[in-house]
């Protein structure tokens, strides 16, 4: 074994706590980047699947009870590519009190799908009297295999076996979409709702950008069967997609900012390292070493170093990050899979750890290398170049802190003695600090944005059924329910636009509970004739239409062309993908649609109790739900906070990694410092022992410590807030351009309690520092190397 192997190996062995703490730093930076990367890549692969929107259906046909065959003649005409035949209903899945929606499909032979193919993850496939869930549906219950559901069918509830659970691609989980999804036999599913045939056929088309003209057609030849349409849906739900997507390269930045954070880790630690070094390079130049052999023994004990924390980090990291997806995928129910990672990943990850260390390490020992044996060993340890103290500086630190005891000043002192590592301290803590005031402010942000929706649509409660009917029967249904002072009507339909999906929403024209906020033209009044529309601000941005304009769009098979007479505040369209809200008058609605003009399938409500407590509003909307579900109806109520949390939901994943990510950052910033005072404390062992020596005891020395931790945590929060408020607000700028453009807002509080956060992040890392300088004796001081 060479000398110089030896070395290496000693340095390692004899110095354990500088070695743990330099293996430690460069671990901790892999552990964040790779467990941030897997997760990313993990959950992303996951998603995918339910995501693919090129395996749904691009066109939907509802009709009456039918035979199964007619598949076949549809499938037979032009640009028709697939047709799956099935039932469908949509109905209410009763959970303790409350209810689900759950959109329940039947299959007529399960080893013939042809669109919406699933996994089977669990269990079977449902038989007679028995049912298999989509797997987001855990989300809404804790339910499993072989328990029973009820299931309301007409005016009654049917018990339903759990055959099994599935994942759907293309599908959205419940989670986000607020919905059930499950799968029954078709033969049970007609005895069950007691429907004598088919009622859905999910069509895929060779030419998709022939849809509508493929509807049209096909519209005729289902009418020439002599069978009813009673509704369709055309193109596919990019929601989930556009979220997915927004989600990956939000994920992928995140990813690129634990990279960056790693490497600042590595560099601090590298660097500490070397300048430890400085009076061991002098004895080596002292007994004849040269420049090229110091030089090699530094970078191999840098590798060494590098390739220990770098495989641990690696390991730990590979395995965080996948227990890190498994539990996003739980959040919503989704199957992550085994484990897999990609050659990429590795590479990335041993570049980082391996070669950033050296690089950090190549200017330190070039530089310690070049210095004479005298300057290596003269005093080091102990500050001996002290100015004069007549310097400005000095006459202003005296100013500021000369009141405070000597070893808070030897403290904050110790700050500016090795420049670079406090900087690469200060940055490292400072973007934990901006890292935590921006996802603060991105979840203020939000939900601001999101009471703000429910500010314009003003209602306490809101009841929606599958089929429209006259208002004037909610009303008289809705009558003998106590503490409601007004119902208002409403409609909402998809509507496809050149800038993407719009939500057509009918109001009355002489609304109180929707909230009015013009911010050009006018509002409806009895004089206009059809054709007129209101579109939300967020639509004027995005297409530059203004008031005046005309905005042409389709609605299913219908297509209009509406004069715009206003622009207004309405932000309740806002995400991936969505064009804003096209607003008009439920008459108009009505007349495009070919409904009769005072139909709707929506109420608004308002309550008698002006400030109505949550659990008030909660007994209102049972009450509601009984009066509607005694009338025959399968309703859908819901409150304010009801759609808040299903909004929140979409979003749940994402700020849970922000989280995570936030997490991640404030250790490596806490071990960051923690590496720092560390080396301080080895570096002062001399010092240390004077003190010792004019009879500190080991408090007065631990406050030196202290002070030095909490100033260098109070100089990064300074420096958070300079980098922090800015950061915040481009954050939610890259949500608002991947995600849903959400207005910026900011709470101060958000502030203080970033400045807690650091101030308890620097007194952590203090802790091991502080205690070990506590234990140095005097003896160890005289007999350091």
């Amino acid at each position: 074994m060479s000398a110089l192997t030896k070395k290496v190996i000693r340095e390692i062995t004899h110095r354990k706590v500088r070695s743990l703490l330099t293996i430690v730093g460069i671990a901790i930076g892999i552990i964040g980047f790779s467990a941030v990367s897997v997760a990313s890549s993990q959950f992303s692969q996951s998603l995918a699947y339910s995501s693919d929107v090129t395996v749904q259906p691009d066109l939907q046909i509802y009709t009456e009870p039918t035979r199964s065959d007619l598949a076949q003649v549809l499938q037979s005409q032009p640009n028709v590519k697939t047709v799956q035949p099935r039932g469908s209903i949509v109905t209410r899945w009763q959970i303790g009190q409350d209810t689900k929606l759950i959109q329940i499909l039947g299959i007529p032979d399960f080893n013939t799908i042809k669109i919406g193919k699933f996994q089977l993850l669990e269990g079977k496939l449902p038989g007679a009297n028995e049912i298999v869930l989509e797997s987001g549906a855990r989300t809404l219950s804790d339910v499993k295999v072989g328990d029973t559901i009820s299931i309301q069918a007409g005016s009654t509830y049917r018990n339903e076996k759990i055959s099994g659970f599935v994942q759907t691609q293309g599908r959205a989980q419940a989670s986000i979409d607020g919905k059930a999804w499950g799968y029954m036999d078709e033969h049970d599913f007609e005895g069950v709702f007691m429907r004598a045939g088919v009622t859905n056929f999910a069509i895929q088309i060779k030419n998709y950008d022939q849809r509508y003209q493929t509807l049209d057609q096909l519209s005729t030849v289902i009418e020439a069967q002599h069978i009813k349409m009673t509704g369709s849906d055309v193109g596919r739900d990019t929601s989930v997609s556009d979220i997915a997507n927004g989600l990956f390269q939000i994920m992928d930045l995140l990813s690129l900012i634990a990279i960056l954070l790693s490497i600042i880790l590595l560099v601090g630690t590298i660097t500490s390292l070397i300048a430890e070094q400085v009076q061991a390079i002098g004895t080596m130049k002292a007994i004849g070493g040269g420049r090229g052999q110091i030089m090699r023994h530094y970078l191999a004990l840098v590798t060494t170093y590098a390739v220990i924390g770098t495989v641990l980090g690696l390991v730990i990291g590979i395995l965080a990050g996948y227990a890190l997806s498994k539990y996003l995928g739980g959040l919503v129910s989704l199957n992550i899979g085994p484990l897999q990672i990609s050659p990429v990943q590795l590479l990335i990850g041993l570049a980082i750890g391996i070669v950033t260390p050296l690089l950090a390490a190549l200017i330190p020992v070039s530089i310690g290398t070049r210095i004479t044996v005298r300057q290596a060993l003269s005093g080091y340890g102990v500050e001996n170049n002290a100015s004069s103290g007549q310097g400005l500086w000095s006459k202003l630190t005296r100013a500021i802190f000369g009141t405070l005891p000597q070893t808070m000043q030897f403290g904050m002192r110790n700050m500016f003695r090795k420049r670079l590592r406090s900087v690469l301290t200060l940055v490292t803590l400072a973007i934990a600090g901006a890292a935590l005031l921006a996802v603060q402010t991105a979840n203020f942000s939000f939900n601001s944005f999101l009471n703000q929706v429910y500010d314009t649509y003003h209602f306490d409660v809101s009841v929606s059924i599958s089929d429209p009917i006259a208002q004037s029967t909610f009303q008289r249904t809705l009558s003998t329910v106590p503490g409601i002072k007004r119902i208002e009507g409403m409609n909402q339909d998809n509507a496809t636009t050149n800038w993407g999906d719009a939500a057509l929403t009918g109001v009355q024209a002489d609304t109180q509970i929707y909230h009015k906020d013009l911010v050009a033209g006018r509002w409806f009044n009895s004089s206009d004739t059809n054709n007129v529309v209101i579109i939300s601000k967020d639509a004027a941005d995005k297409s530059g239409l203004k008031v005046g304009n005309t905005i042409s769009f389709n609605v299913g098979r219908y297509k209009a062309s509406w004069h715009i007479i206003g622009i207004t505040r309405d932000y309740s369209q806002i995400g991936p993908g969505k064009f804003g809200v096209l607003l008009t008058t439920i008459a108009q609605m009505n007349s495009l649609e070919q409904f009769p003009a005072d139909y709707v399938q929506e109420v608004m409500i308002q309550s008698t109790n002006k400030a109505p407590s949550q659990a008030y509003l909660d007994d209102l909307s049972r009450k509601v739900d009984k009066a509607m579900s005694a009338a025959g109806y399968l309703p859908d109520v819901q409150t304010p906070q009801d759609l808040i949390s299903q909004a929140q939901s979409k979003y749940q994943i994402l700020y849970t990694l922000f989280d995570v990510v936030t997490i991640v950052i404030a250790v490596v910033g806490a071990v960051g410092l923690s590496n720092a005072l560390m080396m301080s404390v080895l570096e002062r062992r001399r010092e240390i022992g004077i003190l010792r020596s004019i009879g500190a005891v080991g408090r007065k020395v631990a406050q030196v410590f202290w002070t030095e931790g909490i100033s260098i945590g109070l100089s990064a929060w300074v420096l958070a807030l300079v980098l922090g408020i800015p950061a915040a607000y481009g954050f939610v700028q890259v949500q608002a351009r991947l995600l849903a453009p959400v207005p910026f807002a900011f709470n101060p509080i958000n502030m203080l309690l970033m400045l807690v956060v650091i101030v308890i992040l620097a007194i952590l890392a203090s802790i091991g520092p502080v205690y070990a300088a506590m234990r140095v004796k005097i003896i160890q001081t005289l007999r350091y190397e």
